[in-house]
């Protein structure tokens, strides 16, 4: 914090509330603005307690204000008013803010926005992932709006959780780009997809936003063919578009031409072959944009056991456990760590999980 330090021996300075308090040293603080602008303060005194004397006692009651003080609790009021509380943590009063510990750090609840009984969200802010401004060819605006315009609605309403996200989504809607479309992606609910050596296993997150809605008609893993299943995050609509093309690809034109199943791998490349084929061209067959969804195709074939993610962008890998949707980075931190200690006696082909979550 300070350019240059030296100690203090011996040294008080007198406090507005009349009392002195312990100066640890002095020295010069550079501050720095985003404007560029560059400020050096001089002769600036470190005083450790100062953490006391950071609410005025004599202007707040200069205000009209009252304080009660008392069992660690800071008590405001008006008139005889109720104002605001708060409570001591080293020696300072922190006022209307409830402090709950988190796995990385701590989860700040303030009574002015209503949310002393919120939980964290199950998807902190991550600093490293970044969107930029395209500069090329805007990808379907009218429908990225449109989107973007369905998804402000529901973190007014149902999805809280999702609300800064869909705030920086919201910067591009005058242009976005492929990478925008697949930033969509990462807005669905949470699921897991995890190989053995005797089958796949597919867990889904339901979120169920309301109690009159009824969970069963929330579908989020949906079966290709009696051998292959998915589970998808992301827009359902658009799952929806690339699981009745693998049917038709599995089913239909493969089971019917060569009488036997297709194989995993082969059902991923005709969904993939289905995402690749967008653009701006009058081509009958050009999609209109990038499908918001991401794939998780599970399935039993000559080969064994196999489990495919797709992106959005039409690339697709294979995998022995992924996760995808809002909560894949602590999903895919915990598979990492126990994905070798996972060793089931006995699992189906395909087992599927449904989690179901409150909103």
């Amino acid at each position: 914090m300070f350019k240059s330090y030296s100690n203090a021996v011996d040294k008080m300075v007198l406090l507005g509330d009349s009392h002195s308090t312990v100066v640890a040293g002095s020295g010069e603080v550079e501050l720095n603005f985003t404007s560029g602008k560059t400020i050096i303060l001089k002769d600036v005194l470190h005083t450790p307690e100062i953490k006391k004397n950071l609410v005025s006692g004599y202007l707040i009651n200069k205000a009209g204000f009252t304080q009660t003080i008392g069992a660690d609790l800071f008590t405001l009021t008006k008139y005889g008013i109720f104002v605001g509380k708060g409570y001591a943590t080293e020696g300072m009063f922190k006022l209307n803010v409830d402090v709950n510990k988190v796995k990385n750090g701590n989860f700040f609840g303030s009574i002015s926005f209503y949310c002393f009984d919120c939980k964290p969200v199950c998807t902190p802010y991550d600093p490293s992932e970044k969107l930029f401004k395209n500069t090329g060819n805007s990808v379907r605006q009218n429908e990225y709006a449109s989107i973007i315009g369905s998804l402000r609605y529901a973190t007014d309403y149902t999805r809280l959780d999702i609300a800064y996200a869909v705030g920086v989504l919201c910067r591009f809607t005058s242009r976005p780009g492929n990478e925008h479309w697949r930033a969509l992606e990462r807005l669905g609910s949470t699921a897991i997809g995890l190989k053995t050596k005797e089958g796949v296993v597919l867990a889904v997150e339901k979120r169920i936003t309301s109690p009159l809605l009824e969970p069963s008609s929330v579908e989020k893993i949906m079966e290709i063919d009696d051998h292959i299943g998915c589970a998808m995050s992301g827009l359902i609509a658009d799952a929806r578009t690339l699981v009745e093309h693998a049917r038709m690809e599995t089913q239909k034109n493969h089971r019917f031409s060569y009488g036997e199943p297709m194989t995993i791998e082969s059902t991923t490349q005709a969904l993939c072959d289905l995402a690749l084929r967008f653009g701006e061209g009058d081509e009958e067959e050009s999609m209109s944009r990038p499908f918001g969804v991401s794939l998780l195709i599970a399935g039993y074939d000559e080969n064994g056991p196999s489990l495919y993610y797709t992106d959005p962008s039409g690339t697709f890998w294979q995998c022995n456990a992924k996760a995808i949707g809002s909560g894949s980075e602590g999903a895919d931190s915990s598979l990492q760590e126990q994905y070798n200690k996972v060793s089931p006696a006995r699992t189906p082909s395909l087992f599927v999980v449904y989690l179901c979550v409150g909103a």
